[in-house]
């Protein structure tokens, strides 16, 4: 249970609704608003393990997500249903739900890498360089769906591995 959800619950209630933003730093994906006020904090993994390090951010469908900006569009909510009830490999990768990354830097300072999503999984933390929350995404869906708007993320790895 997230000990915040009293946060969450009373975002629909304030007269002014808070700023919120996210971080994730290649081991934590935090989201906090202007005054640092954390609304939830997740275990979160990107890039496959033995690509786990800040130095594979080029390599691509292995290396974790380039640092930068990047924004979470609300209307970019993805939930999966039917057929993929049926396909254990896919919901074991990407979860119930995925919400794309739309990146805010260059492609140069991205590596020409594109096609990146927070989503969950069921299988583990790691992925081709997506965030992956794994089972915590339902805490952070909570988060957005309540929030209702686009969440700007920060990508800051906080060592060169982790």
């Amino acid at each position: 249970m997230n000990k915040h959800f009293n946060k969450i619950d009373n975002l629909s209630k304030r007269k002014i609704k808070p700023v919120l933003r996210a971080e994730f730093n290649g081991e934590k994906f935090t989201v906090v608003d202007e005054d640092n006020n954390v609304y939830g904090s997740f275990r979160a993994q990107s890039g496959f393990p033995q690509f786990q390090y800040k130095g594979a951010t080029n390599v691509a469908d292995k290396g974790p997500i380039p640092e930068g900006k990047w924004l979470l569009k609300y209307s970019d909510i993805e939930d999966f249903k039917m057929p993929y009830d049926e396909n254990p490999s896919f919901l074991n990768s990407w979860g119930r739900r995925r919400i794309k990354l739309t990146p805010l830097l260059s492609p140069e300072k991205r590596f020409g890498r594109d096609g990146f999503y927070l989503h969950g999984s069921y299988n583990g933390l790691g992925s081709a360089g997506c965030i992956d929350l794994g089972l915590e995404m339902p805490g952070f869906s909570r988060i957005i769906d309540v929030y209702g708007d686009d969440i700007p993320v920060t990508v800051k790895y906080k060592s060169d591995s982790w």
